[in-house]
């Protein structure tokens, strides 16, 4: 049970961080104006929508960048929208190294499967 109560731990120090504290801040201050988090979310869908469009291979149209880079400048001009999204990006890498880290443990599974396979895939 000791790598769960590390587990709990670690979702602790999460929600005690600096990041986590600093994101929920941005976020209530976002969520004062309807219009504000509307922009915020569209702007999230537009992005996320780019991002597997660009995955996928397939072109992205001007047209959508365009819209795209409105929307962009429309959300940073306003502080509340654009202190949020830079508040996310922050928690976001900081949750991306943790998966990294704990990720490196996977690499031990790896290992010990291949011993069990004879060093076969």
């Amino acid at each position: 049970m000791y790598v769960y109560d590390k587990a709990n731990e670690l979702a602790r120090a999460i929600k005690d961080s600096s990041e986590y504290k600093a994101m929920q801040e941005a976020k209530e201050a976002v969520a004062q104006k309807d219009e504000y988090m509307d922009m915020v979310k569209e702007f999230m869908k537009a992005q996320i929508n780019i991002q597997t469009m660009t995955m996928m291979g397939r072109e992205v149209d001007e047209g959508t960048k365009e819209a795209f880079n409105a929307l962009y400048t429309t959300v940073m001009n306003v502080e509340a929208c654009r202190k949020y999204l830079e508040a996310q990006n922050v928690f976001g890498r900081m949750i991306q190294d943790i998966y990294q880290i704990i990720g490196d443990a996977g690499d031990i599974m790896n290992e010990l499967f291949q011993d069990m396979m004879g060093g076969q895939n």
